[in-house]
């Protein structure tokens, strides 16, 4: 069922719109970082997607969040909780 809904929504993709960038923890030293972007949609139902990367051990780590916009405050605290449990 999970994967037809994100067939679905990522049906009609009009733009990508950059929202942030930058680094996880204290400092960056290249091993964490982020990406954060809006995916606009043709029929008016974008998307929240954020991708992290984690470099570590000469392995690279990527974690990925995407839900329709009107979703994402509701799962801002889990995906927070998620990502900040990865040890770098």
């Amino acid at each position: 069922m999970y994967y037809l809904e994100q067939e679905e929504l990522y049906k009609g993709v009009g733009a990508l719109k950059f929202i942030d960038e930058g680094f996880l923890g204290d400092k960056f030293d290249g091993s964490n970082w982020f990406l954060e972007y809006e995916i606009v949609r043709k029929n008016k139902v974008n998307m929240y997607s954020v991708n992290m990367f984690f470099h570590q051990k000469n392995k690279l780590y990527v974690l990925c969040f995407y839900t329709i916009i009107e979703r994402k405050e509701r799962m801002d605290q889990t995906f927070d909780k998620i990502s900040r449990s990865f040890r770098w």
